[in-house]
């Protein structure tokens, strides 16, 4: 949304929802899931929270969920729907390629490329 930080924009729509300002903590200094997840833990410590609902796409849960893995905060996940979905009024033939595809194909295979990254990450930190 233009220059709104996606945590602006979630704060802006909890609010919407009827959710008060004051009950809404933002952390806004990392660039990156793991980053954030360190950086929460941070901040929920500060304010004696030690459990929350992760909200982010179902796409993202997993890579999220691994992150939250390495803090001391007890998550529950908590995925919004599926952000890839196959238009209603195109009829999709399979392994035909078009913009749909390649777009969602980006998507997950960034996803997937992070838990590698994550695991790795794990896996040396274990060895050495």
């Amino acid at each position: 949304m233009g220059n709104i930080s996606d945590t602006a924009n979630m704060a802006r729509n909890l609010q919407g929802a009827g959710i008060p300002a004051e009950a809404i903590l933002q952390e806004t200094q990392s660039q990156s899931t793991l980053e954030n997840a360190l950086l929460t833990q941070e901040t929920l410590r500060r304010h004696e929270i030690n459990r929350i609902l992760l909200v982010t796409s179902a796409l993202h849960m997993p890579r999220a969920m691994a992150a939250f893995d390495n803090t001391s905060i007890e998550v529950t996940a908590a995925p919004l729907a599926p952000q890839i979905k196959l238009p209603e009024n195109i009829i999709q033939k399979p392994w035909s390629p078009d913009l749909h595809t390649l777009l969602a194909s980006r998507s997950i295979i960034k996803e997937y490329t992070g838990m590698l990254v994550y695991w790795a990450a794990d896996l040396w930190h274990s060895l050495t």
